[in-house]
């Protein structure tokens, strides 16, 4: 039978993984806040840029290299963001595996999902 001192000390222990847990949860949302405001800056400040850079314009022809030289940028920032958002996802999983409470499964899935990611954002930029 457990004594009143043992049952304290496992409460104690639970107490203290269930705040260890929720710290690290807690940074994998602050990392993934950060990351979206850093995307979100960036593309305000390109945003700037580009309307400037179209209020420069003075004949079509600008304003179609201007276009055509705004696609591609767009296109491999979003990949890379978006393989920025997988690999932080991945190591959230992997911290929840270590600490007993995700599992290998969505470890491995998340991991070949950011691998994937970061296949994209290589083959956008090429």
């Amino acid at each position: 039978m457990l004594t009143a001192e043992q049952i304290v000390a496992a409460h104690k222990a639970n107490v203290e993984t269930l705040f260890g847990l929720t710290h690290k949860a807690f940074e994998g949302v602050e990392k993934l806040v950060e990351l979206n405001l850093q995307v979100a800056k960036a593309a305000v400040g390109e945003a700037a840029e580009a309307t400037r850079a179209a209020l420069a314009i003075k004949d079509p022809q600008e304003l179609f290299a201007l276009q055509s030289g705004l696609m591609q940028p767009a296109a491999e920032k979003a990949a890379a963001d978006k393989a920025e958002s997988a690999m932080a996802a991945a190591e959230k999983a992997e911290q929840e595996e270590r600490a007993g409470i995700g599992s290998p499964g969505a470890t491995k899935a998340a991991k070949a999902k950011a691998k994937a990611e970061q296949e994209a954002a290589a083959k956008a930029k090429a």
